[in-house]
């Protein structure tokens, strides 16, 4: 279970960081809207692991 919480963690810091890198902000115009969908899939891949 615990191992399942820090990989779910680690994804979505990789996707965060990811969502900074020089070469995807140019293909996306509002990188704010993709921050909220981040924070949604992050939310939601953090209560699966819990279960």
């Amino acid at each position: 279970m615990k191992k399942r919480n820090t990989y779910a963690l680690l994804l979505g810091i990789g996707s965060l960081l990811g969502l900074f890198h020089p070469a995807k902000t140019a293909i996306r115009p509002n990188p704010a809207d993709d921050l909220k969908n981040i924070g949604g899939d992050f939310q939601r891949a953090i209560e699966k692991a819990r279960k």
